[in-house]
C-alpha cells in the first residue's frame, strides 16, 4: 500500500510539472500576434534600411550645411544675448542680497542653466568651432 501511495504520489508531482509547463507556454493564438508584431516591426526597421541599400544619401550635402550655418549663426545670436543678459543681471543684483535676488528672479520668471544645460554648454556640440580665434 505504501509503495503504490509513493508511486501515485511521483505520477501526481510529475503531472504537476507538466501541468506547469503547459501554463507556462503560450497559446496559438498569444504566438499569432507575437509573430505578426514581429514582422510589423521586421517590415519597419526594413523600410528605414531602404534608403542605405541604395546608396542615397540621407542628408545631402547642401542641407547639411545649411543646418550647421543655421546652427552658427543662432549659437552665436545665443551667446551674445546670454552675455547681455547675464551683464545687465549682474548690475541689477550687485546691491541685493542672495536672497532678494533669488525672489527678483522668481517674480520675474528667470530660469537659470540646469545641470543638463551646462553638460550641453562643456560637450562637443557647443565646443568652439573657430579654435584659431584669439582668446582675450
Amino acid at each position: 500500500m505504501d509503495q503504490e501511495n509513493r508511486q501515485l504520489a511521483a505520477q501526481v508531482k510529475a503531472a504537476g510539472g507538466d501541468l506547469a509547463k503547459l501554463k507556462i507556454t503560450p497559446s496559438d493564438v498569444d504566438l499569432d500576434t507575437q509573430i505578426s508584431e514581429t514582422r510589423d516591426a521586421i517590415a519597419k526597421r526594413l523600410a528605414l534600411l531602404q534608403p542605405l541599400r541604395t546608396g542615397s544619401e540621407l542628408v545631402s550635402a547642401e542641407n547639411l550645411a545649411q543646418v550647421d550655418a543655421e546652427w552658427t549663426k543662432w549659437r552665436a545670436e545665443w551667446i551674445r544675448r546670454r552675455k547681455i543678459f547675464m551683464s545687465f543681471w549682474h548690475l541689477i543684483t550687485d546691491t541685493l542680497s542672495p536672497q532678494d535676488a533669488e525672489t527678483l528672479s522668481g517674480d520675474l520668471g528667470i530660469e537659470f542653466d540646469t545641470a543638463e544645460h551646462v553638460s550641453v554648454e562643456n560637450g562637443p556640440l557647443c565646443a568652439n568651432s573657430n579654435p584659431m580665434k584669439r582668446k582675450r
